[in-house]
């Protein structure tokens, strides 16, 4: 009987540059460090690689397992192991960046940027800026990802969607679009078009050709990768553009995936009800309210968005607003 063909998972250049130098292999690590994309990791493997080969290998070592702890789903372990791994060099921008990919709490994160050393370092930059988008000064936070994207050369797909996400967070909207459609036509990441297409949503509901432009962006998102987030901007694209029918196809997708979200809920309900299962609508606006309800019943923060759709569904159970 033949065996089954073995498809090994990609591995990611981190790790690929952590196990060349384990493997003393050169130009494993150096192909491994040109495909870093962020500016964080790719300051952090210059860092790394420019200690003497012992002192690389073990850290890689330290390195390795902090991730590896990470992607089981071990994100406190990762945290304690890469923290130790900074206190003992604070120049090891490489811990640094495990220490905040792990989730480091605010209280932890502000440490850790008053730790890290060159404190000008990109490392220590994205966490000083991540801070400041935690504590709501978003004008700074956005100042802050705006330098760090033009020390990457603006390709850093990360700080340019974290400066566009401050932007948003600052009310600067038109800004902020201008930024993802930006980040669409040169990078072509998800986010981007998601985000793009909920502004033009918000800022231009009633324009039809901007409404037809920004579903074409999230149908070629779509294409190259599904996620149940886009899937849902566009069926409530769909929506607002007329076509019932493909909207329901994607918010029904999208609901699956994301069974907790109250938006989600709130968007498919109100198609449902515009075609013509008002039964059903009214079932998932409910659905929206009561997730709204567990969410502030749980102490959890409450995005701008997910508030306004739970209004949003109360006013249409209510029958104060037009479904």
């Amino acid at each position: 009987m033949a065996s089954a063909t073995f498809s090994p998972r990609p591995i990611a250049p981190g790790y690929m540059l952590l196990c060349g130098i384990l493997a003393g292999d050169e130009e494993m690590t150096g192909a491994a460090a040109d495909r870093l994309k962020t500016v964080t990791a790719r300051q952090a493997a210059e860092e790394l690689l420019s200690n003497p080969p012992g002192r690389r290998r073990s850290e890689a070592i330290e390195l390795l397992r902090c991730g590896i702890a990470r992607e089981l789903g071990l994100p406190e372990l990762s945290q304690a192991w890469a923290l130790a791994a900074v206190r003992a060099r604070p120049t090891c921008q490489w811990a640094a960046m495990e220490t905040h990919l792990a989730g480091a709490a605010e209280a932890d994160l502000a440490r850790l940027a008053k730790l890290v050393r060159p404190p000008d370092c990109a490392v220590a930059r994205k966490i000083q800026a991540d801070l400041r988008m935690r504590t709501g000064r978003y004008g700074e936070a956005a100042e802050a990802y705006a330098v760090l994207a033009a020390a990457s050369g603006n390709k850093d797909p990360v700080v340019l969607e974290d400066h566009a996400l401050a932007l948003e967070a600052d009310g600067k909207l038109p800004e902020a679009l201008a930024a993802y459609r930006t980040i669409w036509e040169s990078l072509k990441t998800p986010l981007s078009a998601n985000n793009a297409a909920r502004l033009v949503m918000k800022l231009s509901g009633d324009d039809a050709a901007k409404l037809a432009e920004a579903a074409g962006w999230v149908d070629e998102a779509l294409q190259s990768r599904y996620t149940p987030v886009l899937a849902e901007t566009a069926g409530w694209l769909a929506h607002l553009r007329g076509d019932n029918d493909k909207a329901l196809v994607h918010l029904r997708q999208a609901i699956k995936a994301m069974p907790d979200n109250p938006e989600a809920h709130y968007h498919l309900g109100t198609v449902e009800a515009a075609a013509g299962d008002a039964d059903l609508g009214r079932w998932h606006l409910a659905a929206a309210v009561a997730l709204g309800k567990d969410l502030q019943a749980a102490g959890k923060e409450i995005p701008k968005t997910t508030a306004e759709a739970v209004e949003l569904a109360k006013q249409a159970l209510a029958g104060g607003r037009r479904q």
